[in-house]
């Protein structure tokens, strides 16, 4: 059981730091286009 919400967590932090760098890389492509 602790080993599965372990997993789970490694596996969400993962994919909110993914989240992050595509929604980073989102806001300068819209940066360029608007300046």
């Amino acid at each position: 059981m602790f080993q599965t919400v372990i997993y789970f967590i490694s596996i969400f932090r993962v994919k909110t730091i993914q989240l992050f760098t595509w929604v980073n890389k989102k806001g300068d492509v819209i940066d360029d286009r608007y300046t």
